[in-house]
């Protein structure tokens, strides 16, 4: 049986001293293998586009919070040059399920680093949970 063992808090800074107005949570559940999950039922805001049905990354161990992060960039942003650069890579981004792990590790290196140059206000909040 799978546990959620983190929880990815996504949304604006609250104007009243620096919070966050969350707007939707990614829960990495791991049994198996590890997998980032969205689900419609945790999408609050209206500015997050609501994916018709639960989208399911399975990110690859050594790197699961650029993982997030990439699923940030196409399901929350969305980013289109990112959404983009995964369709070059032989990846459907958009689609339910997606396993970063069939990708090369050069090939999703650029992902990565085009991510990290995405300008944008929404914050993120990691809870990991231990034990």
């Amino acid at each position: 049986m799978a546990a959620i063992t983190a929880l990815a808090n996504i949304g604006y800074p609250h104007p009243n001293d620096g919070g966050l107005r969350t707007e939707c949570i990614i829960q990495l559940s791991e049994g198996d293998r590890p997998a980032w999950v969205l689900d419609p039922a945790y999408i609050w805001g209206t500015t997050v586009p609501r994916p018709p049905r639960q989208v399911v990354w399975i990110p690859t161990l050594d790197t699961m919070a650029e993982d997030l992060m990439l699923m940030i960039g196409v399901h929350v942003l969305p980013d289109q040059e990112l959404i983009q650069g995964m369709q070059d890579a032989g990846l459907d981004p958009t689609g339910r399920r997606l396993e970063l792990g069939n990708v090369l590790h050069d090939a999703r290196q650029q992902l990565y680093d085009h991510c990290r140059q995405i300008e944008s206000p929404w914050k993120v909040a990691l809870t990991v949970f231990d034990g």
